[in-house]
């Protein structure tokens, strides 16, 4: 029995690293590429009608918003996936307007909560009146 204690507090500081892991932030970014289609929509508390198709595509070049066929305000765009929750910065291009978030990616959900340019980062992935916070919801495109 002494062996099997030894053996097991011997592999214990393993076991236990295993499940450290830090995100992956390229991961992360890899994971968001591709179209988007925006669900719903909220500024400020109260919920915005989406217009239109609107779809948003990631890739490369950062975060471009689709109305249709035509295309809109291209984002670039920066991920701390270590940060708890995680942080998105926002730069509208050929600007230095920015604009800091959080955001979470779980499966084809993508949810996005940012305040407007120069303003403080949110700190929970909601809107609310007088905040003049945006948190958009959008399912990956089939």
């Amino acid at each position: 029995m002494t062996r099997f204690a030894c053996l097991a507090l011997a592999l214990a500081p393993l076991a236990l690293g295993a499940d450290d892991k830090k995100p992956d932030p390229k991961g992360d970014r890899a994971a968001l590429n591709g179209k988007w289609k925006v669900t719903a929509l909220t500024f400020d508390g109260k919920e915005q009608k989406v217009p239109g198709e609107r779809t948003m595509v990631i890739d490369a070049d950062g975060l471009t918003a689709y109305t249709g066929d035509k295309k809109g305000r291209t984002l670039t765009f920066a991920l701390d996936a270590t940060a708890n929750p995680k942080h998105i910065d926002l730069t509208l291009s050929a600007t230095d307007q920015k604009a800091a978030g959080l955001y979470v990616l779980a499966g084809d959900k993508l949810t996005i909560c940012y305040g407007e340019p120069g303003a403080a980062r949110p700190k929970k992935l909601e809107s609310k009146g007088g905040d003049k916070t945006f948190l958009l919801v959008l399912e990956r495109a089939k």
